[in-house]
């Protein structure tokens, strides 16, 4: 009889009948997609139906100059070169600015304007080589050292009359409503305004600098040159700066463009002009100083323009001839011939009153 050894096992038994055997139920419809994390426009409505302000203002946008200022800065620096220097040779200097801020302060008209930049200087020195002995001469290179030296600065600017720093400042407002009950707010209803306005930042512009300095060998950093008496070397120089900035400061504005004979509002309230210009009567001036009292004289009068008057004298509104017109009272009538056909000089302007004293008197 033959024995199964213990590593055997059935691995699988399946009976294959089609007509007895049930199908799987189908899976289960997988749980719907979770909304993604974070927040989103859903819907966004837009009225083109607003109407849009059009301005076209005679004016033109330029730098206006709202300062110009002198700034002192000292400055102490230590300068440490490459190698030994026997002696400096050439420095030359140049100045930039970084920038300048000006920033408003609580008092009125009072600004702070901040500076920051560096200065350039190339040092060009003389090197000394080894020195035999009983030398009575020193060898060597010329060399060079550029250093950027920083500075800063803050100042007081006080600006007075026209040139000012225009700042538009923007707002920011909340408007809450009250409940049904009247005794609360509403949480979910708010109003907000917000406006705001972008201004020109001020900036400078450097016109011109000024340096004086004082340089030595700082302490300690110098050496005696070995077989040659007097003569020393050193690493560090230490400079003592006095620098004078004249600095401007400007903004982009708009200002107005002034046409000439526009004859608007503003002209009116510079020239003191009350009278049409278009209608011909008074004299076709460019406003000039002399014209303008011209001017005034002839408007001054009550002229009429009838063509059977001719009483009325032919006179260029001078000084005397208004006083001597003003005087002169007449009747302008077509009836009367005793009117006098005169020059407003003393004697006449004596008879004329006479005459008028009769005509009165008739009339009483």
């Amino acid at each position: 009889m033959r024995r199964f050894g213990s590593n055997c096992h059935i691995v699988q038994f399946e009976v294959c009948n089609p007509g007895k055997v049930k199908k799987p139920p189908p899976p289960p419809p997988p749980p719907p997609p979770r909304p993604p994390l974070g927040c989103k426009v859903v819907q966004n409505r837009i009225d083109m139906s607003s109407p849009n302000v059009i301005c076209f203002p005679r004016t033109m946008k330029v730098p206006v100059v709202l300062a110009e200022l002198v700034l002192q800065v000292c400055i102490d620096v230590d300068i440490t070169l490459e190698r030994p220097a026997l002696e400096i040779k050439r420095v030359n200097k140049d100045v930039s600015l970084d920038e300048c801020k000006l920033v408003p302060t609580s008092r009125k008209n009072h600004f702070k304007l901040f500076i920051s930049g560096f200065i350039r200087k190339s040092i060009e020195y003389a090197t000394a080589g080894p020195v035999p002995a009983n030398a009575n001469a020193v060898c060597g290179s010329i060399l060079h050292t550029t250093a950027h030296i920083p500075f800063n600065s803050c100042t007081e600017v006080t600006f007075e009359g026209k040139n000012f720093p225009n700042f538009l400042v923007s707002s920011d407002t909340e408007t809450r409503f009250l409940d049904k009950s009247s005794r609360g707010s509403k949480i979910e209803q708010k109003l907000f305004s917000h406006s705001v306005h972008y201004n020109e930042e001020p900036y400078c512009e450097l016109v011109a600098f000024e340096i004086n300095e004082f340089d030595f060998a700082k302490k300690g950093s110098s050496t005696h040159l070995p077989h040659i008496t007097n003569e020393r070397t050193f690493t560090t120089v230490q400079e003592q700066i006095v620098l004078d900035l004249l600095v401007k400061v400007l903004q982009n504005q708009q200002i107005p463009i002034s046409g000439k004979h526009d004859h608007d509002e503003e002209c009116e309230k510079r020239w003191d002009c009350d009278h049409d210009h278009n209608d011909g009567e008074c004299c076709d001036h460019g406003h000039r100083k002399k014209c303008r009292k011209k001017c005034k004289k002839k408007c001054d009068h009550d002229h009429d323009d009838d063509d059977d008057d001719d009483d009325d004298c032919d006179h260029g509104h001078g000084k005397k001839c208004r006083k001597k017109c003003k005087k002169c009272d007449h009747d302008d009538d077509d009836d009367d011939d005793d009117d006098c056909d005169h020059g407003h000089g003393k004697k006449c302007r004596k008879k004329c009153k006479k005459r008028c004293l009769k005509k009165y008197r008739r009339k009483t």
